[in-house]
């Protein structure tokens, strides 16, 4: 997996990524004590490149509130890390 970006809305994270090779893709959202508040199992995709996006709900089928998580890209034994602030007013 290389670069890997993100960009965000109100109510959405997008992930961009380029495979250079078939991989098996997926993420976890932590919060900042740590637990794993939202995940999406790994895909296998082909070499290219890519967008997925997390809705900013937790695996509980809610919203996530207002605060600062960390969303972990994991493919092929590497991993790309993002801050995500949500603040909705």
């Amino acid at each position: 997996m290389t670069a890997s970006s993100i960009s965000r809305s109100t109510d959405a994270v997008q992930l961009h990524f380029t495979l250079p090779q078939k991989v098996s893709v997926g993420f976890r959202v932590f919060d900042l004590t740590g637990k794993v508040i939202a995940r999406r199992a790994p895909v296998v995709y082909e070499a290219g490149v890519y967008t997925i996006a997390w809705n900013m709900f937790a695996s509980a089928n809610r919203a996530v509130a207002n605060g600062t998580y960390v969303l972990l890209l994991e493919g092929n034994h590497r991993y790309t890390s993002h801050q995500i602030l949500r603040i909705i007013r």
